[in-house]
């Protein structure tokens, strides 16, 4: 057995197989041919690698910038979506609602429940006739115009 040089291993001296065997030859034939070589060559090449990886690279970021648009298109469409749902939550919490108009209006302080049920049960005979419990809340829709006449102004009850 020939002496250990610097750098051999047990790995360098190990039996191969003659599976591995003929990969080698085959490797040492396919090395002399020029065509080969220079494939391996450009495709060793470090500037080609770096060309490809800054092509992905540029890939990548115009990837990124295209689902950052998306995320605040999606952003948008979601603050719509809420924005809808809360009009559908109002409009159904109105849906009870009425609104009286040309109910006369006296000066602050009137109580628009009781006027209301006045107008609603003796006025137009309501049967049966609606009671206080009935009515979760009334008030007046709009400001006060300061100055201005009630009987020619009366805004509306809800």
């Amino acid at each position: 057995m020939p002496p250990k040089r610097r750098g051999d291993s047990a790995s360098d001296t190990a039996e191969i197989g003659p599976k591995e065997e003929a990969l080698l030859v085959r490797f040492v034939e396919l090395l002399s041919n020029e065509a080969v070589v220079q494939k391996l060559r450009h495709m060793l090449n470090p500037q080609a690698l770096t060309d490809k990886l800054d092509m992905l690279s540029e890939t990548i970021s115009q990837l990124n910038e295209r689902l950052e648009k998306k995320d605040q298109y999606i952003a948008a469409l979601e603050a719509r979506l809420s924005s809808c749902e809360a009009d559908q939550l109002e409009q159904y919490s109105r849906r009870t609602n009425l609104r009286i108009l040309t109910v006369p209006e006296s000066e602050k302080g009137e109580d628009t429940t009781s006027k209301l049920l006045t107008i609603i049960n003796e006025t137009m005979g309501v049967t049966p006739p609606i009671v206080n419990a009935d009515v979760v809340t009334s008030h007046r829709l709009g400001r006060r115009m300061p100055g201005a006449d009630t009987q020619t102004r009366q805004r509306p009850v809800m």
